[in-house]
């Protein structure tokens, strides 16, 4: 019975010591301010320590923001740290929840993590949230729930870009006093405070209380402040896998039986699904891979690649545009060089034609002059022949006037020919004819006779226009030679159409020129012999049955009046010809009379 006695002393001292060699490990997260780590949760570990001897409490103070969290599972048995701390890294999810601060109101317990949105009182300017985007604001930590994220959130569900909202946000140490000091001083427009703050340091009179003001206050049903978001709640005591029950079974006692410090108390936690909801919206801790998959958050994570890739495409595209331009220069180098190809051949062809022309004006001036020589001596012999008539038929032609007048026609166009051949062998050997000063309008009143005579089915002429004397200078036979052919070819013409009008001859004048227009009725022209018009070349098909070479013979002798010569096709079928005729002003001294 004794030895009986004597073994369960020694094992019950061998349980006693083994718990009284046993450490308890408490890590504590630096989120505190000096005020409240001193009260609530000074307090809330001599609590622990108490509850849990006569095991060593151990406390060590931890980094909010730490390369590494998953030594905190391993190396310490309880955690005291803000709820959302818990929710930002997947590391950090095997810790149990055990007991949750909330604030003791009239009305039950509520959870005490919001922020409150505070500008000067001063500041008109700033009434709501929309009047807040693009200014600056101050706040404790980028990971803070109270300082930083729950606005965030509120942000988020007014419809803001929460990212790009402010235009300057400067994170500090800790809200009091840093933040509430950068809105005092102006060198913030705002700044976030954690819930209740506010009211506190006005009662401490801190600053003078009204001299700030909260912008788009949240009502909270029993909520004893004023604040801009939503609650959340608030510092979490958990424990890790490896922590026995019994003690934290006896930890979880303990705290709920802690008196409230400053109407807070320690109560069971929750799912605390609000955080989760909120980092959700914010694509924080474990769904930033949702950011992953967006394009703004591969940005984020690529921002020098993507940087890299920007200056890349950019050269691409500064290159493609400098070959573009560099294309478009040279193609329009290239169609200047065509446009003056096709230049060059259109003159190279104006040219060969000019000299096809030359050649065959050449050629008609060999056979005029060779038929002007062969012609002279046959009508030197029809002249004789005619004063030999005269001679002996004298009383006879004298008694017979028809007779007469037809020996005095034979022989008139006898002279007029042997003058035309005279002209013609004066081309040949170069010579100028004498040049005279005499009345155009007569000139053309003399054509217009010779045509009527000489043309058995003459279209009748039209003339219109001023009756006064039109003084030129030149050879008036090569003039009254120009219109003949000229009114000529448009009877002829006018004949072929079915319906035609007499032919119009219009004379006018203006300072220096005398202006000629012969119009007849005709059928329309092809663009081929309209240009053999206007150039005058030869092999132009005759309207009278001739050689064709009439409208060269009228280029000729308007060049060499210096008259300028015009074609022009009517819209309803015909031509137009007009020929400026340079006016003298010498008086007219040569009156010949009309052949």
């Amino acid at each position: 019975m004794r030895r009986a006695l004597l073994l369960l002393f020694l094992l019950f001292g061998l349980v006693i010591g083994a718990r009284a060699e046993e450490t308890v490990r408490i890590g504590v997260i630096n989120h505190f301010g000096p005020a409240e780590r001193r009260d609530f949760v000074d307090a809330t570990i001599e609590n622990l320590r108490t509850a849990l001897a006569p095991r060593t409490v151990t406390v060590t103070d931890l980094p909010r923001i730490g390369p590494d969290r998953t030594h905190l599972m391993r190396d310490y048995d309880f955690l005291v740290a803000p709820a959302e701390f818990l929710v930002q890294s997947v590391e950090l999810t095997g810790f149990r929840r055990l007991v949750t601060r909330v604030q003791k109101t009239e009305s039950g317990f509520l959870n005490g993590v919001g922020s409150t949105l505070v500008v000067r009182a001063d500041r008109a300017d700033l009434t709501d949230i929309a009047s807040l985007k693009g200014r600056s604001v101050a706040a404790s930590f980028p990971s803070s729930l109270g300082g930083w994220l729950a606005f965030q959130g509120r942000l988020h569900d007014e419809g803001f870009d929460e990212r790009s909202f402010f235009g300057e946000t400067r994170f500090l140490q800790y809200a009091v006093p840093d933040a509430l000091r950068s809105v005092l001083t102006g060198a913030t427009d705002a700044a976030l405070l954690p819930a209740c703050r506010l009211e506190a340091l006005e009662r401490s009179g801190f600053f003078p209380k009204g001299a700030l003001k909260v912008v788009a206050p949240v009502k909270v049903e029993g909520f004893p402040c004023l604040v801009s978001t939503p609650l959340y709640p608030d510092v979490v005591v958990a424990s890790t896998p490896k922590t026995n029950e019994s003690v934290a079974k006896a930890a979880t006692a303990a705290l709920l039986a802690m008196p409230a410090q400053d109407g807070f108390e320690w109560a069971v936690s929750g799912d605390h699904a609000e955080i989760f909801t909120l980092f959700q919206k914010l694509e924080l801790g474990p769904y930033e891979v949702l950011r992953h998959w967006t394009l703004r958050g591969f940005v984020e994570r690529h921002t020098t690649y993507v940087f890299i890739a920007l200056v890349v495409l950019l050269l691409i595209l500064l290159n493609e545009l400098r070959m573009t331009m560099a294309i478009r220069r040279k193609s329009a180098a290239l169609e200047r060089a065509l446009e003056e190809k096709a230049y060059a051949e259109g003159v190279a062809r104006d040219t060969r034609e000019r000299l096809a022309a030359m050649q065959s004006r050449g050629m008609v001036s060999h056979l005029s002059s060779m038929i002007a020589h062969e012609l002279k001596q046959p009508l030197g012999t029809i002249i004789n022949h005619c004063n030999t008539l005269k001679i002996r038929l004298n009383e006879a032609l004298n008694d017979d006037e028809t007779s007469g007048d037809a020996v005095e026609d034979i022989a008139h166009a006898a002279e007029r020919i042997t003058g035309i051949v005279d002209r013609v062998r004066g081309y040949a050997r170069r010579e100028r004819a004498p040049e005279t000063n005499f009345d155009l309008r007569k000139t053309l009143d003399s054509a217009v006779q010779v045509h009527l005579h000489d043309t058995p089915d003459a279209v009748p002429v039209e003339m219109t226009g001023i009756d006064g004397p039109l003084p030129v200078h030149g050879v008036e036979l090569e003039l009254q030679l120009l219109f003949l052919n000229l009114i000529r070819n448009a009877s002829n013409a006018s004949l072929k159409a079915s319906d035609y009008n007499a032919i119009l001859l219009d004379v006018s004048r203006d300072e220096g020129f005398a202006h000629v227009r012969i119009v007849n009725d005709g059928l329309p022209i092809p663009e081929e012999t309209f240009r053999l018009l206007r150039e005058g070349s030869p092999g132009l098909a005759s309207a009278s049955g001739g050689l064709g070479i009439g409208l060269s013979i009228v280029h000729l002798i308007a060049d060499r009046h210096g008259c300028e010569l015009r074609f022009e096709r009517r819209p309803e079928g015909g031509l137009e010809v007009r020929v400026d005729v340079p006016l003298t002003s010498a008086p007219i001294t040569n009156r010949r009379k009309p052949s």
